[in-house]
């Protein structure tokens, strides 16, 4: 489905733009999955630095690209000291936590001082032109059934 996207748009690039890299050398990305970010973060970060990609799912951590430290942990309970990280991402999962604020908590903890979190989730209307082309093909609304 991203593949299709008009306009095309490479997300983990545009979103990591906003960053000033040249000061980061520690970057954790909470809840990385199999890593989707990593291959920009290492590209960004360089030889120097160090991407930590943590999934609670030891299996999922495996599949992060070569380069990054593969970590299985839980964002709730970070296994870092304090201050140890420049930037922390949160991907598209803190609506799978049941606390939102403790996981927030434990990200700005092991985040430095003057450090930055992205974090990004779904919204109500997020691809509604996936929508919009489902009920535009003949499909029902869900919202009114």
């Amino acid at each position: 489905m991203y593949d299709h996207r008009q306009p095309a748009r490479d997300w983990p690039s545009w979103l990591l733009d906003h960053v000033e890299w040249r000061l980061v050398s520690n970057v954790l990305d909470a809840g990385s999955g199999p890593g989707a970010y990593v291959p920009a973060l290492l590209a960004r970060v360089g030889a120097a630095g160090r991407v930590v990609a943590l999934d609670l799912s030891l299996e999922r951590a495996r599949a992060v690209p070569v380069g990054a430290h593969r970590v299985q942990g839980d964002v709730m309970a970070l296994p870092f000291r304090d201050g140890c990280f420049d930037v922390a991402l949160a991907m598209h999962m803190l609506y799978h936590l049941a606390d939102v604020s403790g996981a927030a908590h434990e990200l700005r903890r092991v985040l430095s001082q003057g450090g930055v979190l992205i974090a990004t989730t779904n919204g109500e209307r997020d691809e509604s032109e996936l929508v919009d082309l489902f009920l535009a093909c003949g499909g029902r609304d869900p919202a009114a059934l």
